[in-house]
């Protein structure tokens, strides 16, 4: 028969409601950056997209601390980049 480690339910608990609270109380913060009229549907490599596209891809990798593994370009499924292997370190 196994026992139920109530300390841990509860601390559980409440680092859950502590990072909640942390995430009501965040404050966005607003960054704006030159769009393009460009499309990117079709785009089968990152050379092919517009100057702006790249530059904001590079910045979401900035922001986000890691690198864009896939990108689409558009809603179609074959409208995808494979920046990097997503399962190489």
């Amino acid at each position: 028969m196994s026992t139920i480690d109530t300390d841990s339910i509860v601390s559980q608990a409440m680092q859950n409601l502590s990072g909640l609270r942390a995430q009501a109380a965040a404050v966005p913060i607003y960054e704006e950056m030159p769009g393009w009229r460009e499309t990117t549907q079709g785009a089968r490599s990152f050379r092919d997209l517009p100057a702006n596209a790249v530059k904001y891809v590079r910045r979401v990798e900035e922001l986000i601390g890691a690198p864009v593994a896939l990108l689409s370009t558009s809603p179609q499924r074959d409208d995808t980049i494979l920046m990097r292997d997503p399962f190489q370190r």
